[in-house]
């Protein structure tokens, strides 16, 4: 890698709840719960760079971004990427931790960097994989915690020493207007019976027990987004974007009558320990301005889902439902409606 040289590293916004600005122990519990996630359903976690930003979170793949044995580019990244604006930095991967018999265990590990000192602090659990390459836990998470190189130990010294690089980090910028021409379409569907519950696990629990077999029979070609409304439940089918974030969109349908709550499922893909990925359905659901994540990954011929694994709610600064995009656009008068 040259000095000097100008490298274009992109990242993209998550589909998770938002987190308050500088408050860490949400972030924590968002990166947690993104790593155990990602463990039980894909028996893995593949390295990655999660930054926090008002009102957002973005994430990128470090697999080969930097040449075999310079890590320190990687780090580099880790804590200076995003300038001013990244308030949290956080990098998730997995280490050969030390084992209580004198060998080598696999664990996954959440570490968090500073740009403007030494300060590191690290959370690692243990764990391993059945028979249907799932992830197992073999322990809790340990928290480790110190500044510079002499606190670390020798397995984590690599994720902390940039060595000669150094970056400098373009500002990330607001969400654009969307450049294309959005397709959607529009489902009423009955209102719900009984009062929304307080934990946003609970709808999601709901709604996956009334569209699974759906999406078994027949796919999840697209996006959908359930408004919950007092008179109604709306499905909007969300064909084509028009380069709108995903999470801006659901601000604005949100927005055009009373909503009680919200409910998006999408296509994903969780990672398995050996590189391939399997294909998996995630929802994000929102109730009382608390958010929760639903994963659940396809079986091999994709006949039946793995049993689902859930994030903790988490009460969100930016409501998807209650609060207004950060963007100004104009939604089609009439969308296409869908037959039931």
């Amino acid at each position: 890698m040259d000095p000097g040289s100008t490298r274009r590293f992109e990242m993209e916004r998550m589909l998770t709840p938002d987190v308050a600005v500088g408050d860490l122990d949400a972030a924590w519990a968002l990166m947690i719960g993104q790593v155990e996630g990602q463990v039980l359903l894909g028996g893995g976690q593949p390295e990655r760079l999660l930054l926090c930003l008002p009102g957002l979170v973005m994430h990128a793949p470090l697999r080969g971004v930097a040449p075999l044995g310079q890590e320190g580019y990687l780090v580099a990244l880790h804590r200076e990427l995003g300038g001013a604006e990244a308030w949290a930095r956080f990098r998730v991967g997995e280490a050969r931790v030390p084992s209580g018999e004198g060998g080598l265990r696999r664990a996954a590990l959440c570490l968090q960097l500073w740009s403007d000192s030494a300060r590191w602090k690290a959370r690692i659990r243990p764990f391993g994989t059945n028979t249907q390459r799932l992830g197992v836990w073999h322990g809790d998470w340990e928290e480790l915690e110190g500044q510079g190189l002499d606190d670390a130990p020798d397995w984590l010294r690599e994720r902390l020493d940039s060595g000669e690089y150094a970056i400098r980090s373009r500002p990330l910028g607001e969400p654009e207007p969307a450049s294309g021409e959005m397709e959607m379409a529009l489902e009423i569907l009955p209102a719900v019976s009984t009062p929304l519950p307080e934990d946003p696990r609970e709808i999601l629990v709901a709604l996956h027990g009334a569209i699974d077999r759906e999406i078994l029979a027949k796919g999840l070609p697209h996006p959908w987004l359930f408004i919950v409304r007092p008179e109604h439940v709306e499905r909007w089918h969300l064909i084509n974007l028009g380069g709108l974030p995903l999470d801006e969109l659901v601000r604005k349908l949100c927005q055009q009558d009373a909503a009680l709550g919200m409910v998006v499922v999408n296509n994903g893909v969780a990672t398995l320990p050996d590189g391939s990925s399997n294909r998996a359905i995630i929802s994000l659901g929102e109730v009382r301005r608390r958010q929760s994540r639903r994963i659940a990954r396809f079986d091999a011929d994709g006949s039946a889902f793995h049993p689902a694994v859930f994030s903790a709610p988490v009460e969100v600064e930016r409501s998807w439902v209650e609060d207004p995009p950060l963007v100004d656009f104009e939604l089609m008068q009439d969308p296409e409606g869908v037959d039931a």
